[in-house]
């Protein structure tokens, strides 16, 4: 068989190309630390290190989602501890309040800490996390779960928020609730007496009235009725087939007012026409708990006070057991986030060595592959040297 002259230096050029690759792919692994440097070198391997690459990205997501639902979780389980101490503060009040022996002046101090104290629930209820939302508002976050205003020396309150939770992603395929802790849902208990009073929709001016409550139980009928003004100075009480009860009383903004014993009070600037019903209700929010507490304190009798000492209590203890069962929900899941934040770090742990594996370079075995493809290399050089110079005439 004849051999050219050019094949066999086609064929050296073409070995020496091939070997030259190996020698520059066994350079780049140690140099960039990678075992694939693109995925036609195996791309078997190179869909697995994508798959795995984005399982990773999704893990570093969840643990996120872990660390913020753990902030949040955290300072709503302290604000409502903090909610609790207050309501024992109140129930301590409350049981002082039932010795009707105080004098006056012991009964009014009473009443002035427990005003107090509504403001700190306020506060505590309007606690805001690191993202600048209202931690108990919902998916309202950006509007305040409790708006108060001062009348007659009591705190009124209007509590708000939106209980639709978000569902956040926390591990594959497992989701957990952010912001059903509102503060609509545990600041209020279900009561036998409990009134609320609400504006109607067409009204124009600026006033707002504080829930109404029962300050008299003995003469209290049950009866709906409805304040309404007919100038922006005086008042007419309505009964439910829009009898006059009471005329042309005098409007005086934040003053109480008192009727068939229910009391409430409104504030601010309302418009000729405007209305406000007061009607029969399920639930009693702890604002008006204490307020109906207060309110007998600064000017009722002592059969009144001993009545409302009696109906406060059983409301409050009502109210830290939703307060209770609120923190344990949040304490459950506090644990449960420690539990998948391990279980995260178990998995990420897994992924990484799962990708090193199919990514990264083994410096032992590359720079051993190194060296023997130059040695390859070098003895391909000498042994096509070695040929080019022999002749036919070598072998005569």
């Amino acid at each position: 068989m004849r051999v050219a002259t050019s094949l066999m230096y086609d064929h050296a050029v073409s070995s020496f190309a091939t070997q030259q690759k190996r020698i520059y792919e066994a350079q780049q692994q140690i140099s960039t630390g990678l075992k694939i440097a693109s995925p036609h070198q195996d791309p078997s391997a190179a869909v697995n290190i994508d798959r795995l690459q984005s399982l990773e990205g999704r893990m570093e997501t969840y643990q996120r989602n872990v660390d913020t639902m753990n902030e949040r979780l955290s300072l709503e389980d302290t604000s409502m501890s903090d909610m609790s101490n207050v309501y024992q503060r109140m129930r301590e009040l409350a049981v002082q309040a039932g010795n009707t022996a105080l004098p006056q002046e012991s009964r009014l101090a009473l009443a002035a800490e427990m005003r107090e104290g509504l403001q700190s629930l306020a506060a505590l209820g309007n606690t805001i996390n690191s993202q600048g939302h209202y931690s108990f508002a919902g998916a309202q976050g950006d509007q305040k779960p409790i708006d108060t205003f001062e009348v007659s020396g009591m705190v009124a309150a209007s509590i708000n928020g939106d209980n639709t939770a978000r569902n956040i992603e926390i591990a594959e395929g497992r989701v957990m609730k952010l912001g059903d802790n509102v503060a609509s849902d545990f600041l209020r208990t279900e009561s036998n007496n409990a009134l609320r009073t609400r504006g109607e929709l067409s009204n124009t001016g600026s006033a707002r009235a504080m829930s109404a409550f029962v300050s008299d139980s003995t003469v209290f009928s049950g009866q709906n009725i409805t304040i309404s003004f007919d100038t922006s100075n005086t008042y007419d009480v309505l009964a439910d087939d829009g009898s006059i009860l009471l005329a042309d009383q005098d409007y005086r903004p934040g003053e109480t007012i008192e009727y068939g014993g229910i009391r409430t009070a409104i504030d601010g600037s309302p418009s000729v026409g405007d209305s406000f019903v007061i009607e029969s209700a399920t639930t009693k929010d702890a604002f008006t708990v204490i307020n109906q507490l207060i309110g007998v304190l600064r000017s009722g009798t002592g059969d009144q006070l001993s009545a409302m000492v009696d109906q406060s209590l059983t409301d409050i203890n009502s109210l830290q057991e939703k307060l209770s069962v609120a923190q344990v929900e949040a304490g459950s899941k506090l644990n449960s986030l420690e539990q998948q934040k391990s279980n995260n770090a178990d998995m990420n742990l897994y992924l990484t060595k799962s990708l090193s594996a199919l990514r990264d370079t083994d410096y032992v075995t590359a720079i051993s592959q190194l060296q023997q493809e130059m040695t390859i290399f070098d003895a391909a050089q000498a042994t096509f040297a070695k040929i080019q110079q022999s002749s036919l005439f070598d072998h005569i």
